[in-house]
């Protein structure tokens, strides 16, 4: 079958590109720097990088550490380097370095080479899914890590070095309006935190409500239901009722589950047979966590409709008597911070934590003396809430963008410098 290659253009190992583009292995124009400290002996750069500093798919630096680590090996970058976290490729954990520093050895310092290459080019090329993919071609099964054998031989495609410039500064501009979107929800979760910690202890009154709080027990306010125990493996996007897996509570939804809108796994019938089915207004609280941060965090359930959905494995579910405790409100209960304390005091376990329904029974909540006081407080909530997710939305479609605008620029399908 024959091909129809546009005029100004060439067929290569990465496709088709522009006559007057090259192609290079990553091995050709990268390096990973050498350079190592022993904190032991050196400790002349304070700002150690770890993985866990690096936000997940947009390069942003959410902070640091002092090399005080005196026992642990560390790598040296400078300013324009490229850090790549190689442990779980896939989590994207890349960082275009703004100063000089030190990092964990699971980041890789890459150095670009000079004159003909642009780092930042680089930096974005290291961002398209293919390498991405690429890189989580990975050895090792509990902590994989990427294979610079299998990199290195990763083509890149390279413009000269002006019409490198010239996509770095178009994708720079996305970057930087993501940037500062990610910057403003920073802010507005502070303002929630802030406001939960006021609202939410009886600190601060909202105008018209006055009284004393109440003291209950998590076993005066709900109801303790049945749960399931199966596992991912069980569940089927053919199955016909609506399960609720611990690990969806810490990763996919945000203190409230809409079953109108959010997408919920399924499994069979014959499976969670026996289960109460959900009810608007309960509360599910995921009973394990790798870390205290993820202790207990909980979902409240809305609108649920005629949709059958049960609660799964390492769950809690809990009911409340409406008239105790406001639909809205329980989405809160979890988040707030002595309830987060008196988690981390029951919790059990080394490198998995978790809460048995015996001890929670017994934690306290402060309660607001009035159903309409808890209503009032879960609308200023819940609208900070809604502008956090319509500011999240914001932010991802300029992150959709972004991927398009790198498949169109890092081919040469769309030119954006006279050629």
């Amino acid at each position: 079958m024959e091909i129809n290659i546009k005029d100004g253009y060439k067929v290569t190992e990465v496709g088709v590109i522009p006559d007057d583009w090259e192609v290079k292995k990553l091995g050709e124009i990268v390096a990973i720097r050498k350079q190592k400290i022993d904190p032991k002996k050196v400790l002349s750069q304070p700002f150690c990088i770890e993985l866990e500093h690096i936000n997940q798919g947009n390069g942003i630096l959410l902070g640091y550490t002092e090399t005080t680590n005196k026992s642990s090996i560390k790598n040296v970058f400078y300013k324009n380097d490229i850090l790549f976290g190689k442990l779980r490729a896939y989590l994207r954990k890349y960082w275009f370095a703004s100063t000089n520093g030190v990092c964990s050895t699971e980041i890789w310092p890459f150095v670009v080479i000079p004159d003909i290459l642009l780092p930042k080019y680089v930096y974005f090329c290291i961002q398209t899914d293919n390498f991405i993919e690429t890189a989580s071609m990975a050895y090792g099964t509990h902590m994989p890590r990427t294979d610079w054998n299998v990199i290195k031989n990763y083509y890149i495609p390279l413009p000269l070095l002006a019409e490198q410039k010239a996509i770095a500064h178009a994708l720079s501009d996305v970057d930087n309006l993501i940037t500062a979107i990610d910057q403003l929800i920073t802010k507005k979760r502070n303002l929630k935190q802030g406001t939960m910690q006021e609202l939410l202890t009886g600190k601060k009154r909202l105008p018209g409500f006055s009284g004393k709080w109440e003291v209950k027990t998590f076993r005066e306010c709900f109801d303790f239901l049945s749960t399931g125990n199966n596992s991912r493996s069980d569940l089927s996007e053919y199955g016909n009722v609506g399960y609720i897996h611990y690990g969806d509570i810490h990763t996919q939804w945000n203190l409230v589950l809409d079953c109108d809108k959010d997408n919920i796994p399924l499994i069979n019938k014959e499976k969670v047979k026996g289960l109460p089915t959900l009810k608007d207004g309960d509360l599910i609280i995921a009973d394990a966590s790798e870390d205290y941060e993820g202790l207990g965090v909980s979902i409240e359930i809305k609108n649920i409709q005629d949709k059958e959905i049960v609660a799964g494995l390492h769950t809690l579910l809990l009911r409340a008597d409406k008239q105790v405790i406001a639909d809205g409100f329980k989405a809160f209960i979890t988040s707030m911070q002595y309830v987060k304390q008196s988690f981390q005091k029951i919790a059990t376990g080394i490198s998995v934590y978790g809460i048995s329904k015996t001890n929670l029974k017994n934690v306290e909540i402060l309660l607001p003396p009035t159903i309409e006081e808890q209503k009032a407080i879960a609308e200023i909530l819940s609208d900070i809430d809604k502008e956090i997710e319509a500011l999240e939305k914001k932010r991802d479609k300029y992150k959709t963008i972004k991927q398009g605008m790198m498949q169109e620029l890092l081919t040469g399908k769309t030119r954006i410098i006279d050629n």
